[in-house]
C-alpha cells in the first residue's frame, strides 16, 4: 500500500524538472558566453557549432517553435535566436548517415554534405564521452581536456545540464558500415550549458514526503555537479551533499552497495540497469520503495 512506502526513487528530468529546457549558455574558443556573437563576429569554430545545433538534431520547426525532444528542441531554438535556421541549412548540407544516440554511448552523430565540397560530421554527447574523440579544438590548437571538463564542470555546478560538441571532414561514408569509426580525431567545437528548471510544487512535494518519513532519491543521467545542484535546489541533499556517480556504482560490488544505499540520496550518469540494482538492493533493506519516471529506460525499475 502506498502509504507505507519508505522511499520514493524519482527520475529528475519531466519529473522533478519541468523538461522544458533552454540553452542558458556556452563556452567556445576557451570563453563562456551568454548568447553567441552576432554574423559578423563568429569564428569557425562558432559558425560550425550554431550548424551543428540545428543539423545534428532530431527536432523539427513548427511554426515559432518546434517539435522534438525537449533538450533538442531547446538546441534548435538557441540556433534559430542566432540566424541559423534548419529548415534552410539542411537543405545546403542535407543529413546522409547517423549514429544513433544510446544511453551506452552518450553521444550522437549525424553525417551531412558539406556546401565546400566532401562531408562533414557532427557529434554531441556528454563531455566525458565526446572529448576522448577530440584531437584538436575550433582555433586549431590541441584540446585540453582537464581544462574542457574543468569548464564543464564549472557550468555544471550552475544546475546546468551540459553537451559537448565535435565536428570532423570527411570525404566519404566508411564502406564497412562502420559509421562509429568516424568518432575519433574530430575537433572540438565547444559546450552547451542547458537549464531544466525544477518544478515549483517539487521542492513542497519533497519537504512533504520527509516530513512523513519518506526518504526521496533523486536518480539522473546527468553530471553529477549537475544533479547535487538541483537535488540541493529541492531538498533532497544538504549543500555538498554525497551524489554516487553510475561508473562508481558499477564499481561496487553488491555486498558493498547494499551497506551504503539507505544512505545515498543522489545518483548521477545512471545507466538504466542501475536503476533496478537501486530498487533491489532498497528492498533487502526491508524497505518499501515507490518508483517514479516516464521514459521507456524506466520501465523495468518500475515494474521492480
Amino acid at each position: 500500500p502506498l502509504g507505507s512506502v519508505t522511499y520514493v526513487c524519482s527520475y529528475k528530468t519531466g519529473t522533478l524538472t519541468e523538461n522544458r529546457m533552454r540553452v542558458e549558455g556556452f563556452h567556445v574558443d576557451g570563453r563562456d558566453a551568454a548568447t553567441p556573437p552576432g554574423p559578423g563576429g563568429r569564428s569557425v569554430a562558432w559558425n560550425l557549432l550554431l550548424a551543428a545545433l540545428a543539423l545534428s538534431n532530431d527536432a523539427e520547426p513548427r511554426g515559432d517553435g518546434a517539435e522534438g525532444d525537449p533538450t533538442e528542441v531547446a538546441l534548435l531554438l538557441a540556433a534559430a535566436r542566432a540566424g541559423v535556421g534548419k529548415r534552410e541549412l539542411a537543405v545546403r548540407m542535407p543529413r546522409l548517415a547517423e549514429v544513433a544516440f544510446s544511453s551506452e554511448r552518450a553521444r550522437m552523430t549525424t553525417i551531412h554534405g558539406d556546401p565546400d565540397g566532401g562531408l562533414v560530421a557532427f557529434t554531441k554527447g556528454a563531455p566525458e564521452q565526446v572529448l576522448p574523440s577530440c584531437r584538436d579544438c575550433g582555433a586549431g590548437d590541441a584540446v585540453d581536456p582537464a581544462a574542457m571538463l574543468a569548464a564543464a564542470d564549472d557550468m555544471a555546478r550552475r544546475g546546468l545540464r551540459v553537451l559537448a560538441f565535435a565536428s570532423r571532414r570527411l570525404e566519404r561514408i566508411p564502406e564497412d558500415g562502420r559509421l562509429e569509426t568516424i568518432e575519433s580525431g574530430m575537433t572540438l567545437l565547444g559546450l552547451v550549458g542547458l537549464i531544466d528548471p525544477p518544478r515549483a510544487e517539487a521542492a513542497e512535494a519533497v519537504a512533504l514526503c520527509r516530513s512523513a518519513g519518506i526518504r526521496v532519491v533523486m536518480i539522473t543521467g546527468d553530471h553529477p555537479a549537475t544533479a547535487r545542484a538541483i537535488a540541493t535546489r529541492l531538498g533532497i541533499v544538504d549543500e555538498g551533499g554525497r551524489v554516487v556517480s553510475g561508473p562508481e556504482l558499477a564499481r561496487l560490488d553488491r555486498d558493498a552497495f547494499a551497506a551504503q544505499v539507505e544512505s545515498i540520496r543522489v545518483y548521477a550518469r545512471v545507466a538504466p540497469e542501475q536503476k533496478i540494482q537501486i530498487v533491489e538492493a532498497l528492498q533487502k533493506h526491508g524497505e518499501l520503495v515507490a518508483m517514479t519516471g516516464d521514459g521507456v529506460n524506466d520501465a523495468p525499475a518500475l515494474r521492480q
